[in-house]
Parts: structure tokens; sequence; C-alpha cells
């Protein structure tokens, strides 16, 4: 389990190397010898009930405009990245395919006095390389992830950016979380799997990647991708 960097001074360096590769993108000339970096990413969201394409480019390409279009909607995505804040995105609608929900499952749960402590497993269907968990920073008082207790002062720290507690879980292995709540409080659990480059049934929409381009690789900041995001309140 590895804990994101968070606070400003993430939040700042994810927007130097977004800057720096708009830069890059707009001002430098490129060709076979010299690949255009560019990203598309599909993301089937359960939470708000639609499918839709991202890309965090400056503008579309030859590639990403077959699904984009040449003048699409910009929208923010810190759903799914959250140190983009509300920088806006390329978005546009996308077809639905059926792409499997990570899973929440409740592996413990009681209480003592006022305090229930809930322990739950995240994990991805489709053996995807990251799972994100976003908590509501309210209601909690501590969390256990890896091991380690987290209280609020440390989970004021998990935000990667967003108001709420943001967690990272790399591999294709479940991800357990123990979260200490008021006795009787409803948790919502937000998860949401990521794979690494577009899947087969995602890729076949698009068509291959031009020779002439790569796929961004930045870490936090979009790069290809299938992302599938659910929410259980446990």
């Amino acid at each position: 389990v590895r804990l994101p960097a968070t606070g400003w001074g993430a939040l700042a360096a994810a927007g130097a190397a977004l800057a720096l590769l708009a830069t890059c993108v707009v001002t430098q000339g490129f060709g076979p010898d010299r690949p255009r970096p560019n990203s598309l990413l599909y993301v089937r969201d359960e939470v708000k009930g639609e499918a839709l394409w991202f890309s965090a480019d400056p503008a579309p390409d030859a590639w990403t405009r077959t699904v984009l279009g040449d003048d699409p909607e910009r929208a923010p995505v810190a759903d799914y990245f959250p140190p983009r804040g509300d920088e806006p995105a390329m978005v546009a609608p996308a077809p639905g395919l059926g792409i499997e929900l990570p899973t929440v499952t409740v592996v413990a749960d009681r209480t003592r006095g006022d305090v229930r402590t809930v322990r739950f497993r995240a994990e991805s269907q489709r053996s995807a390389w990251r799972l994100q968990v976003r908590l509501p920073r309210k209601p909690l008082a501590a969390c256990t992830v890896g091991g380690t207790r987290l209280d609020r002062a440390a989970l004021a720290e998990q935000t990667g950016g967003a108001d709420d507690v943001v967690l990272h879980h790399y591999g294709a292995g479940a991800f357990e979380v123990g979260c200490e709540v008021p006795a009787g409080t409803r948790l919502p659990v937000d998860v949401a799997d990521y794979s690494l480059g577009l899947t087969p049934p995602v890729a076949e929409l698009v068509g291959p990647r031009p020779r002439n381009t790569v796929p961004v690789a930045f870490g936090f900041l979009p790069e290809d991708s299938v992302i599938a995001r659910t929410r259980e309140e446990i």
C-alpha cells in the first residue's frame, strides 16, 4: 500500500507537470522521430450514471478527435484525478460498455461505546493496476491502512487536493481499510479502479494509437486508462 503525496506541494507539482506538458505539446515540433504525447481515458461512472471520454491534452488531435469531436466540452475531472481540482479537461459522452465495477465488502464491523469500527475490502474485478478510495472526512476519527493508524491530523494530509480523504492502492490485489466513526454512522465509500492503458473493448472504439504519438505518463495526471467508479454505503 502506498499513500499518495499530499497537500499543496503535491498539488503544485502536479500542476507544474501538466503546464510543462501543455507547453511542450503546443510549442515543440513532433514527428515520427519525436512522438507527440497525448492522452485518452474512458470512464464508467456508476455514481453519476454515465460513461464518458476525457483527455487533459490542450486540444484534440487526429486520434482523440475521433471520440472527442472537434470542439469538445470542457469540465473538471477531479472525481478521478483530485490533484486537478477545478481545472477542466476535454470531455465527451461515451457508449456504455459494461466495464466491471470495483467492489466494496465489509469484513468486520463492531461498535464499542460511542465508536463504530468498520473494516472493508475494496477490490478491482478486472485486475486494474490502481485503486482509489475516497471517504468523507467529517465522520472519520481514524483509519487504519496497511497496519498504520491515521488519526484526524494524518487523514487531513491524505486529500490529494480534494475535500475528502483520498487513499491509493497499487497492484491487482484487494485493498483493506479500517475506519473509526461515531456509533450508528453509515460510511459512504467511493472507489474507482484504473487500468494501465485502454483495454481491448475500449481501444476498439477509438482505433490504434498513431505511430507518431506516445501516452502521457505523469503518474497522478491523466494518462491512457479505463476507469470504473462506484459508491457503496456501509
